[in-house]
């Protein structure tokens, strides 16, 4: 059943939408989809940006950080882990 979920998870991933069943899989879905958003936009690296944190925000979630360069990168999601936008300061 978990490695189902998982391939399930990849293949939403991979097309761009993910739509999961619980609360603690929501948090993963914005993680991945946050950071594949954030190093696209930025100088991110993918361990760093795993490493912001995500905070409930309104009606979606919000993941915020710094890089090593100093940027700091902002990416606010939907409920279900859509990302809706990227800020790069």
């Amino acid at each position: 059943m978990k490695s189902l979920r998982m391939l399930a998870l990849a293949a939403s991933i991979a097309f761009g939408t993910a739509l999961p069943a619980a609360a603690g899989d929501v948090e993963d879905v914005v993680r991945a989809n946050c950071t594949k958003q954030i190093i696209n936009v930025s100088d991110a690296t993918r361990n760093e940006a795993k490493g912001f944190p995500i905070v409930k925000s309104g009606n979606g979630y919000k993941m915020t950080g710094h890089t090593s360069s100093g940027q700091t990168v902002s990416c606010e999601t939907d409920e279900n882990g859509r990302v809706k936008w990227v800020k790069v300061s």
